[in-house]
């Protein structure tokens, strides 16, 4: 698919916020989007080395995938953003991540 057919403003979806991560949360109900999907972005101004980028997208694919088996999120699209210049261990990108599934899913 061309990828001017994915693009979704960011401006469309709700912001959310920890000390760490910035989510990006696309619902169903509000923005109708053809083709869900699960974002990590890692600023290069904060990791200049792919390594590093590579390494922390690969850590939090990894913990969403294992949220995953607890709830699905077939229906929306998140996308995550990496704000802080140092590298997390998994169990604060877990918390972190179940910061934003709780607020998300609070009212279900």
């Amino acid at each position: 698919m061309p990828y001017k057919n994915r693009r979704v403003p960011l401006r469309l979806g709700t912001t959310l916020h920890t000390r760490c991560f910035t989510l990006v949360y696309f619902s169903k109900d509000k923005v109708e989007i053809k083709n869900p999907f699960v974002g990590f972005v890692i600023p290069k101004r904060l990791f200049k080395k792919a390594t590093d980028r590579n390494f922390l997208k690969r850590r939090m694919r990894g913990i969403f995938a294992m949220l995953l088996k607890e709830k699905s999120f077939a229906e929306d699209s998140l996308l995550f953003i990496y704000k802080k210049d140092s590298v997390l261990e998994s169990s604060e990108i877990e918390k972190e991540f179940r910061v934003f599934l709780e607020k998300i899913y609070a009212n279900e």
